[in-house]
């Protein structure tokens, strides 16, 4: 079934290549008009483009530095003055190490958190939109060396969470264990009394706690079907 999606205007970050890609190109298919945003490799991006312009629609491409909190405003002004609105944001511009576990140096992990979490909460912040938000994975902000405090409020007080993971862990980026929720490095009641001072009717999953001897994964989700 064919969403329609006519006259929607679609900004995609990292969508030059791989899901971001694929992404534009659905949306484009569906009518929407696509900015395609990227940071590196402009001839790629360009004869993508040209595969666009046998859509429907009038796809552009802007290219940024996400943790450029300039250059991002700069091309969300651009959306503006080329389209007068923007109606759908998609942050699926990402970062993974590329070498092997045993040789991943500590830049390419602290660039991880940078792109994946610190370009997203730039761009939370400099759109409006009911629609956009996070899931707050407590255990992966927790490795991240963020301090869950500060962080849940940040995004609560702008109603920015829609999902909360609930979990916890012992450690850091680096290294870190997953715990059971009242034997991690977080005070969980703490956490739970923020979600409720701010009102957050939101769904909340438990899960991520260590297996124990005897248990089987696998075999508790074929019970439970």
């Amino acid at each position: 079934m064919k969403i329609d999606l006519d006259n929607k205007v679609v900004l995609i970050t990292g969508a030059g290549s791989g899901i971001g890609k694929c992404t534009a190109r659905m949306f484009a298919e569906c009518g929407a008009s696509v900015i395609v945003h990227y940071r590196n490799h402009k001839e790629e991006v360009d004869s993508f483009l040209s595969e666009l312009s046998a859509l429907p629609g009038r796809h552009v491409s802007f290219q940024a530095e996400l943790l450029n909190r300039e250059e991002i405003r700069e091309m969300f002004a651009q959306v503006e003055a080329s389209y007068g609105r923007l109606d759908v944001l998609v942050n699926n511009a990402g970062y993974c190490p590329k070498e092997s576990f045993l040789d991943i140096e500590n830049e390419s992990l602290d660039k991880t958190p940078d792109v994946n979490f610190k370009a997203t909460f730039i761009a939370i912040h400099l759109v409006e939109s009911d629609h956009l938000g996070i899931t707050m994975c407590q255990g992966t902000y927790a490795a991240m060396g963020e301090d869950l405090e500060q962080v849940i409020p940040a995004f609560a007080k702008k109603k920015k969470i829609f999902f909360v993971h609930f979990r916890d862990i012992v450690g850091d980026r680096y290294k870190f264990n997953e715990t059971f929720h009242d034997n991690g490095q977080t005070d969980m009641a703490k956490i739970v009394k923020i979600y409720q001072d701010y009102e957050l009717d939101i769904p909340i999953r438990v899960d991520h706690v260590p297996t124990l001897a005897g248990e089987c994964y696998r075999r508790s989700i074929l019970a439970r079907n």
